[in-house]
């Protein structure tokens, strides 16, 4: 538990201060640029104005438009690209998480079976030995104390462990 715990602690460390900003926004400007290129404004021209180089100029007016917009969305594509990345080490960091935790409950798991192995096999040994072994005493003064002394116990620590382990388990 430590462990994943290390690893989880480690991972909020490197993401709790980053700012992604909003990508959603990122590519809401460039559908807004892109809306904002009208090559149909080019036909809604009169005729007169085609004729003396009105046209000309707007298609002139249009490229620069174009080239700028273009150079906006270059720039935006780069920094989703970057996020993109960084997305990737992020699902990486996590995935790592997942199976270190994965991990954990396995471990976690096989103790929480070796704990009720051995109490199934201490009820079924040494317990009844020290059960019979308090009975054989009684009525001997001191070794029936002893002996009676010993049985609670080991049934004490019996009961501590088993509510340890269904803590562990509910856990």
């Amino acid at each position: 538990q430590k462990d994943v715990a290390g690893f989880a602690d480690r991972i909020l460390a490197q993401t709790k201060n980053r700012e992604l900003g909003d990508t959603g926004a990122l590519l809401s400007d460039v559908i807004a640029k892109a809306k904002g290129l009208d090559p149909a404004q080019l036909q809604k021209q009169d005729f007169i104005t085609r004729m003396f180089g009105g046209l000309r100029r707007q298609i002139f007016r249009f490229q620069q438009r174009f080239e700028t917009v273009a150079a906006q969305i270059d720039r935006i594509t780069v920094e989703l690209e970057k996020r993109i990345d960084i997305m990737r080490r992020d699902v990486t960091m996590l995935d790592g998480l997942h199976d270190q935790t994965k991990d954990s409950i396995g471990s976690l798991d096989a103790y929480i079976a070796a704990g009720k192995a051995f109490v199934e096999d201490f009820k079924r040994g040494p317990l009844v030995d020290l059960a019979a072994k308090s009975k054989a005493a009684a009525g001997d003064g001191t070794q029936d104390l002893m002996a009676a002394q010993q049985y609670q116990d080991a049934m004490q620590a019996l009961d501590r462990l088993e509510k340890r382990l269904l803590q562990i388990q509910h856990a």
